[in-house]
């Protein structure tokens, strides 16, 4: 198996990191993503490569995109818009994907799994916990009823949607508890339930890339601010209780993004062992990532605990990012128990 970028992907790479730069120096102090901003990132072609119909693009192409977003913390939505949104919309009849992919209707994964309560197409239920945009226009929620999943979607501005903004430990994204009470809806496609697992799957596989981002920028902008931070009359990056540590994070983080994009070949191919590799590199990435972003924020001493710096965003990301999708603990069990099952057949 060639792990390799090609020309094209690492075109693709260079492409997204101007982007992220670009966006970077222009973008407010929180990190929020702009609408203006989103457009832009949609204007690279980013969103075509997860449009089922299109098929433009692969998965490995998916997991670059995420990677160079993660370095700028720019990631926070793009892999729910790629992994659920993008690919269930593009199966949808009534043209609903074209605004998405253009980037002119930014669409908020409200979560799949529970039972929606409908009158007709008046949506009442409680999703808690959902990670979205401000502002968003829409909503899509996935009803699992078994062999297939209904794929429904709200507008954001029906007087029937309540959204309480919680206070996010991540200060690039945006988490709401959703309340619909008789929401007008559209039932825009019933998809087969196989559709769905591969979107949980691609969901991890994105924010493990997203994470890898994040801790490689923390790493080395701690080791650049090693070079110069003098105390004692050396760099502090001469101290081997400073540069070991960032060493081994950094050597850590590669392993991962080995497995990472082994991980996106399997998934590309469909293969049998594509579910537990993406269990696998989702609790890996979120261990390594929020312990390296740790180590950053620690190399940079007093000046990194301040708000004014940016490396706490860093960590606040990396440790919201791990929760999401489950936390390395949790795919950790989950990931014993599939592999005690298999002993066990």
């Amino acid at each position: 198996m060639d792990l390799e970028l090609s020309e094209d992907q690492r075109s693709l790479k260079a492409l997204v990191a101007d982007f992220g730069r670009d966006w970077a120096t222009s973008s407010d102090p929180a990190g929020q993503t702009s609408p203006d901003a989103w457009r832009r990132l949609a204007g690279l072609g980013v969103f075509e490569l997860a449009d089922v119909e299109v098929g433009t693009g692969g998965i490995v192409e998916q997991v670059i995109v995420a990677e160079e977003l993660g370095r700028v913390l720019l990631g926070a939505q793009y892999a729910f818009t790629a992994s659920y949104v993008v690919p269930l919309l593009s199966l949808a009849t009534d043209g609903e994907i074209a605004p998405v992919i253009l980037g002119n209707r930014r669409v908020s994964f409200a979560g799949s799994g529970r039972r929606v309560v409908s009158a007709g197409c008046d949506l009442s239920g409680e999703w808690d916990l959902v990670p979205g945009f401000e502002p968003t226009d829409a909503y899509l929620l996935v009803e699992d009823v078994g062999a297939v999943a209904r794929i429904w979607l709200a507008a954001a501005d029906d007087s029937g949607v309540s959204a309480e903004p919680l206070h996010d430990l991540d200060l690039g994204s945006t988490t709401v508890n959703l309340r619909f009470c008789q929401t007008p809806s559209w039932l825009v496609a019933e998809v087969p339930r196989e559709q769905l697992v591969s979107s949980h799957q691609r969901a991890r596989l994105l924010i493990a890339a997203e994470l890898i981002g994040v801790a490689e920028a923390a790493i080395r902008a701690a080791a650049e601010y090693a070079k110069v931070r003098v105390a004692f009359g050396k760099p502090i990056g001469s101290y081997q209780g400073v540069s070991h540590p960032l060493a081994g994070s950094l050597a850590q983080l590669e392993g991962v993004r080995s497995l990472l994009y082994l991980t996106a070949c399997h998934l590309e191919a469909d293969t049998t062992d594509a579910a537990m590799l993406s269990l696998a590199v989702k609790a890996r990435a979120g261990a390594v990532a929020v312990e390296a972003t740790g180590r950053a924020l620690h190399t940079f001493g007093g000046i990194g605990f301040t708000w004014e710096h940016p490396i706490h965003r860093y960590h606040r990301r990396a440790i919201a990012a791990n929760a999401t999708a489950g936390s390395s603990f949790e795919l950790g069990h989950q990931l014993g128990l599939e592999a005690l099952a298999c002993l066990t057949r």
